[in-house]
């Protein structure tokens, strides 16, 4: 799953030739310093009134030519301390366009080329160690719902009428996609959030337009790119895993997420994580005997998620040299099943265990009853340490088709892994 086209039509898009300058002319006597002024009174007359007028203040910026918008933004950012500035340039900072969102990030001092793909980790870093005893943890799913209220009911009471949603898949990494359209005092604000079930929510994408039965294109550019796989209006699944992720973000939340989450969903925005019991299913019922057939029937709907790291493809280079085999096998190749779970798998036990949760009401409000239920059996065993062991049936399952990828993918003449490498024993 990919970031959209940072080309999609935009309100506020410039069509910014490449190479050219992000903040315009600086000559005062060009047409864009000569209205200038004008359009700069009309963003900061309203914002001084009401720093929440920043959301009239982009529909504002829409019409206004991109020179003088881009010198506008300029302007801007020497009058950051100003009330409601910095929340207008921050949420600028997460347009779909890209050199809008590089002209408002340089205007807040920040690397313009800042991006989702700046929260990766180096593909060569390894992993933080995971305490066992944080397998336990319920982190990331905590709350329940007070009878009979729901959340957006809560958003209601507030005038905001959420329109759309669409909730992703979790991918490889824990990471997937909340995509909210709403609708308030005729405006319509999309916001597609970046999560991962450890960090909580990295970036985000938004638009904000004239409310329209055409507005919220936004939604369906992700329904196109995800494919079947998402669940598109369930309000209370995302909302839930939105609340879940904001929870994880913390202080640490990006500037521009607090904002969209503030516009799209309300000051303060605090809802209700999705609880960490799925309904109708009771973790006393669950029967070893079926482990192994939830573990294939999980990987299979999420092919994505073996691992393909370095270390992983040393283990089956080392299987295919030594045994002359082009398969892995728990019973033959126990050491290097044991060598991988040890030195690497443990350490994200808990990232799955909040993948499987995110399947398992993803699965559950699509109607995938039987999936849902095998997720949510294979969390409830990964929450408890017993269970973090090399032979259970959902490690196992991982292992042996990680192992199986590699070595197709080496059978194929592939091996990503870069120079010349030696593997080591297990």
């Amino acid at each position: 799953m990919s970031l959209p086209d940072p080309e999609w039509p935009d309100p506020l898009a410039d069509g910014l030739a490449p190479g050219e300058d992000l903040l315009g002319p600086d000559d005062e006597d060009s047409p864009a310093g000569a209205s200038e002024a004008g359009w700069l009174d009309e963003i900061l007359v309203p914002l001084a009134r009401d720093p929440g007028e920043c959301w009239m203040a982009l529909e504002a910026l829409a019409p206004v030519e991109p020179a003088v918008r881009r010198a506008i933004i300029g302007e801007l950012s020497d009058r950051r301390a100003e009330p409601g500035v910095g929340t207008l340039l921050r949420l600028l900072s997460a347009a779909p366009d890209p050199t809008l969102r590089a002209a408002a990030r340089l205007a807040l001092a920040e690397p313009a080329a800042v991006s989702i793909a700046s929260t990766e980790p180096h593909a060569g870093a390894p992993a933080d160690p995971v305490p066992l005893g944080a397998i336990r943890s319920s982190t990331g799913w905590p709350a329940v719902l007070d009878p009979g209220e729901t959340r957006a009911s809560t958003l209601e009471r507030q005038g905001i009428r959420l329109v759309r949603s669409l909730v992703t898949p979790s991918d490889g990494r824990g990471r997937g996609f909340v995509v909210v359209s709403i609708s308030q005092a005729g405006q319509r604000r999309t916001a597609a959030f970046w999560c991962d079930v450890i960090q909580g929510i990295l970036d985000v994408v938004g638009e904000v337009e004239p409310d329209s039965i055409e507005a919220g294109r936004l939604v369906e550019d992700f329904v196109h790119q995800a494919g079947a796989d998402a669940v598109a209006d369930a309000p209370e699944l995302a909302l839930g895993l939105l609340g879940g992720c904001s929870s994880l973000s913390g202080p640490g939340m990006p500037g521009a997420v607090r904002d969209w989450l503030d516009g799209t969903l309300g000051p303060g925005f605090q809802a209700p994580a999705l609880p960490g019991i799925l309904p109708g299913c009771e973790t006393l019922s669950i029967p070893d005997a079926e482990l192994p057939r939830w573990a294939d029937q999980v990987l299979d709907a999420c092919p994505g998620w073996e691992d393909d790291s370095a270390l992983t493809w040393e283990l089956a280079r080392e299987i295919q040299l030594r045994e002359g085999r082009s398969a892995a096998e728990p019973g033959r190749d126990a050491g290097a099943y044991r060598y991988l779970f040890e030195h690497l798998l443990i350490h994200h036990l808990e990232r799955y265990r909040r993948m499987l949760m995110w399947m398992a009401w993803l699965w559950q409000s699509s109607g995938k009853t039987e999936l849902a239920r095998s997720a949510f059996g294979l969390a409830c065993q990964l929450a408890d340490e017993q269970y973090a062991v090399p032979s259970h049936p959902f490690t196992t399952a991982l292992t042996t088709r990680s192992l199986q990828a590699a070595l197709a993918r080496l059978r194929a003449g592939e091996d990503p892994r870069p120079g010349p490498r030696h593997p080591r024993s297990p």
